[in-house]
């Protein structure tokens, strides 16, 4: 999983969750409604994880993808591949993005 996910984005370059429709930011941890983190970009090893509390971004850390749970890799597995889906169908279309 964690292979899929790095040979992806090394070949497409790291992106950011926003760049995606219909797309949330997978849950990294949470404590209660008011203090969340969310993974936000993902990089070749490890992924940016942004600290909120009542929806006021505080800052980022980063995580390699060993630190995070199956579950969070199934997740961002699935971010990955709608991400080089759109990426091979943009190249088709004669588009480059640069990153």
């Amino acid at each position: 999983m964690m292979k899929k996910i790095r040979s992806t984005i090394l070949e497409w370059g790291p992106f950011d969750i926003n760049e995606l429709e219909g797309f949330e930011a997978p849950v990294f941890s949470h404590n209660g409604k008011a203090h969340y983190m969310l993974i936000e970009k993902f990089n070749p090893d490890d992924v940016s994880v942004a600290t909120y509390i009542n929806e006021i971004p505080l800052g980022s850390d980063l995580y390699s993808y060993n630190e995070l749970i199956d579950e969070t890799l199934n997740d961002i597995l699935v971010i990955v591949e709608a991400y080089d889906s759109i990426m091979w169908a943009a190249r088709e279309r004669g588009v480059d993005y640069d990153h």
